[in-house]
């Protein structure tokens, strides 16, 4: 018998030591991974709604994720039952760690705050720290028709190490009586309950985990207590408070309406166009206006960087006499003839003859592109300088401040939290791009036939590709209604910017003639039956408007009239095998000669473009219902 009971002894003893080393094995993995230990929580309710929360978590830091410290991720954006978005306020009130001061940072994330906690510079030793976070928050708990409520994520569902325990104790109101209890664990939106619930008394009760969590599970609690206990905000508390909930929509709705007011009233103010007058036939251009300063006055501005308008300018020099256009098979030369003008030149001819005077020929190459682009540019001076703001403005002033008020408005959203700060600069590289891209068009568009044509091809393509990726960010969460507010005030900017250039009321007027010479320029020739008074062509009234429909691009129809009359011999200066004196390089016939004429008024301006040296890039050689995750608190966090 004795020794029955000795083998017994000796088989309890085994298996206590079996039990002991199986326990032992079971916890090496606490010690072995990256967890955390102890999530304990205490929650004190204040009577306006806020909380003051004290977090201590003790993690197992292994130098992998863990290395300086770890961030605590916390939403400050509550939603209630109506779907609103109720902004509560964080104040971290002290951070340590192993009952120390430790060093923090506050980061801002999406509709929330990081803490992270630790050192930059500084390595943590393998092993347990305690970190314990004390923090406040306003509007935390909530108020019903029929009771009072805590609802709040207690550890958070987005932590990416498991919780091995947790415990949370939520101390309401001393005179508060807690009238109901629920806690939820796991992933978010599960609805389970392993967790045990204590009532300490009527206004205390404690959480406590009932199974380890893995990583992206959480603990959520509700706590419901008598009405009355919460007292809500009045007065300007309670318009603050509705102003801070609903800022993602006044803030960018106001600063919208404030963009909208402002442009609007810039552009009623000075960008509104004069009434345009009765629009007739003419037979001349405006007394006194140059090719030249007929584009730019039509054209309110420069059309290829002024180059279409220095073309225009050579061909009414070469027309006087001055010079002769020389196209030998790809290369075109200018050559001066050394005669005097009979009259004074217009200020931008003058500049141009000012440049050949004196020069046997002058290659149109890249050998004398930058000496052409140098003499096209005080070409433009010479016309602005007498014409700026005279027959049109374009506002600068207006603009610009629209422009600054445009990037105000959007780091104002940013600074309201309404607007990630990084959609700061995407909007400034945005505007930028769109801009230039809308210039480039405008220029092309304003261009030949075939640049129209380009200019819609490449505008459909970036269109139907645009389109499909507008449907991918319908799916995006962000983008809502401060994103959609921000970019309709750069589009109502650059929209209003581009409407805000307007002719004066005498810039109108020469607009109206410059439109009636335009007109007959391109009338077809059975309507021109119709005409009365029309002057008589012959080669010189040909030559001297020429460069005029060279600059309103309008030379095809004009050559198209003067071939028509020289095949039926009606022009009588001309005989049937007329060709210009001042062009050289191509043979004109009856049939022919409307197509050599939009050669040489594409050709030159081509040509000017193409001696234009390229840019040398640089060397390479330089440099409904409760659920886990609901409620209030919640986030996650991790190491790093």
């Amino acid at each position: 018998m004795g020794g029955r009971l000795q083998a017994w002894g000796s088989m309890l003893t085994i298996a206590k030591s079996i039990l002991v080393l199986l326990i032992a094995i079971t916890a090496l993995p606490a010690f072995g991974q990256e967890v955390i230990r102890n999530f304990d929580t205490a929650i004190i309710v204040h009577g306006d709604a806020s909380v003051t929360i004290t977090e201590t978590i003790a993690v197992n830091a292994e130098g992998r994720d863990i290395r300086r410290g770890i961030f605590r991720d916390i939403p400050t954006i509550l939603l209630g039952d109506d779907g609103t978005r109720i902004q509560s306020n964080l104040e971290v009130l002290s951070v340590t760690r192993n009952g120390t001061a430790e060093p923090y940072v506050l980061e801002s994330i999406r509709d929330g705050a990081r803490i992270r906690i630790g050192n930059a510079d500084v390595f943590l030793e393998h092993g347990i720290h305690r970190y314990q976070i004390r923090y406040t928050m306003e509007r935390a708990a909530r108020m019903f028709a029929d009771h009072d409520e805590l609802y709040w994520n207690v550890t958070g569902n987005f932590w990416q190490f498991p919780i091995l325990e947790a415990r949370s104790v939520i101390t309401l109101p001393e005179h508060a009586n807690i009238l109901d209890l629920n806690v939820f664990t796991g992933a978010q939106g599960a609805t389970g309950s392993n967790a045990r619930v204590e009532r300490l008394s009527d206004y205390q009760v404690r959480f406590t985990l009932a199974r380890p969590l893995q990583p992206f599970e959480g603990m959520t609690v509700a706590v419901a207590f008598e009405k009355g206990v919460l007292v809500a905000p009045e007065g300007m508390d309670a318009f603050w408070y509705w102003l801070s909930d609903n800022r993602n929509t006044v803030v960018p709705a106001v600063l919208l309406l404030v963009a909208l007011f402002y442009n609007f009233t810039a552009w009623m103010r000075v960008g509104r166009d004069p009434a345009k007058g009765v629009i007739f036939p003419r037979f001349h251009p405006p007394q006194g206006f140059s090719p030249a300063l007929t584009h730019y006055v039509h054209r309110m501005g420069w059309t290829n960087n002024g180059w279409l308008a220095f073309s225009a300018a050579l061909v009414s020099l070469a027309t006087k006499g001055l010079i002769a256009i020389d196209k030998e098979g790809k290369k075109t030369a200018l050559d001066p003839t050394g005669k005097s003008p009979d009259e004074t030149l217009p200020p931008g001819e003058a500049v141009i003859f000012g440049y050949l005077k004196g020069k046997s020929r002058v290659v149109i190459d890249t050998s004398n592109g930058p000496a052409l682009n140098t003499t096209k540019g005080n070409f433009l001076k010479a016309l602005e300088g007498e014409n700026r703001s005279v027959y049109f403005n374009s506002h600068v002033i207006f603009v610009v401040f629209g422009i600054v008020l445009a990037f105000a408005s959007v780091v104002t959203m940013a600074l309201f939290d309404v607007l990630d700060v990084m959609f700061v600069f995407f909007s400034l590289f945005a505007a930028v791009f769109i801009g230039m891209f809308g210039l480039g068009l405008r220029q092309m568009w304003q261009g030949p036939a075939l640049s129209k044509v380009v200019s819609v091809v490449v505008m459909g393509f970036i269109l139907s590709n645009f389109s499909f990726l507008l449907l991918d960010l319908v799916v995006i969460d962000w983008l809502n209604f401060p994103f959609i507010a921000a970019v309709s005030i750069f589009a109502i900017t650059l929209i209003f910017g581009i409407l805000m250039r307007a002719p004066t009321v005498h810039g109108r007027r020469v607009m109206d003639e410059i439109d009636g010479f335009k007109m007959y320029l391109e009338t077809a020739e059975i309507e021109r039956l119709n005409f009365q008074n029309e002057p008589d062509m012959t080669v010189a009234r040909f030559e001297r408007i020429l460069p005029y429909a060279m600059a309103l691009g309008v030379e095809k129809p004009w050559s198209d009239r003067f071939q028509a009359d020289l095949a039926r011999n009606a022009v009588r200066d001309a005989g049937p095998n007329y060709a210009p004196g001042w062009y050289r390089g191509s043979s004109f016939s009856p049939s022919t000669f409307s197509k050599s004429m939009s050669v040489i008024a594409t050709g030159l301006s081509s040509a000017m473009i193409a001696a234009q040296p390229a840019k040398s890039s640089s060397s390479g050689f330089s440099s409904g219902g409760g659920f886990s995750g609901g409620g209030g608190g919640g986030g996650g966090g991790g190491g790093w």
